[in-house]
């Protein structure tokens, strides 16, 4: 595979375990990229891989043409805060309130929320219709609400790179539809944002055109969106 340095994130010759082949993919700015995994196992692990949090055993990975296994701890993090996480679970956490879970990364780095921030979450709220609580700790939410939570902490925090990763699992049509209108708006606002969404179904996301579709589950060779 010829790795572009362009890319935010490529993927070469990695075997996650028996069941599936070597995976390679290469994720240009702009572009959407869907990979169906085995299981969550699997989900899970590349998750954890493309983030830099679990290093791999064989192959390679780089995020934004810089391989993580010859990364600092600083450099690592450093790139993990130009990617947005979408999860399964929402990755929430349980003592704070929804807001500030929303606010977190922002907070974090800036110290503060700024005005336009906190407008685009507040929008982003109501293009997902919520009507509930702001101060609602995680436990209160239903798991569609905590991915949503997920998504706009994301999305508020200008990613380069968003991965979604299972969170199109287990959701009504009427959620998934929301959430997936949302992806898209998003991917269509920000110049240059790449889209990865990892899913253990070959049905949660059948209304995406990826520009590249790889199946782990099946084994079957990438196939490529036509110009």
């Amino acid at each position: 595979m010829n790795i572009g340095m362009a890319s935010l994130l490529c993927i070469q010759d990695l075997i996650l375990d028996s069941r599936s082949p070597a995976l390679s993919l290469e994720l240009a700015p702009g572009r959407q990229v869907r990979c169906i995994v085995a299981d969550d196992q699997q989900l899970t692990q590349l998750l954890r891989l493309c983030t830099g949090m679990e290093l791999p055993e064989n192959g390679k990975i780089l995020l934004d043409g810089n391989d993580t296994a010859q990364l600092s701890r600083q450099q690592l993090l450093g790139l993990r805060q130009q990617i947005g996480i979408v999860s399964a679970s929402g990755g929430l956490i349980a003592n704070l309130k929804l807001w500030e879970n929303i606010t977190l990364p922002i907070c974090y780095r800036q110290g503060s929320v700024t005005d336009q921030a906190e407008q685009q979450a507040l929008a982003l709220l109501d293009g997902f219709g919520y009507c509930g609580n702001l101060l609602a700790l995680p436990g209160h939410l239903s798991a569609f609400e905590r991915r949503m939570a997920a998504f706009i902490r994301a999305a508020i925090a200008a990613p380069r790179l968003m991965l979604y990763a299972g969170c199109f699992d287990n959701l009504t049509s009427d959620q998934r539809r929301l959430l997936f209108d949302q992806a898209q708006l998003l991917h269509r606002s920000v110049p240059g944002l790449a889209s990865l969404f990892l899913t253990t179904s070959s049905k949660a996301l059948n209304e995406l055109q990826p520009d590249c579709s790889y199946d782990l589950k099946s084994n079957t060779q990438p196939v490529a969106r036509s110009a």
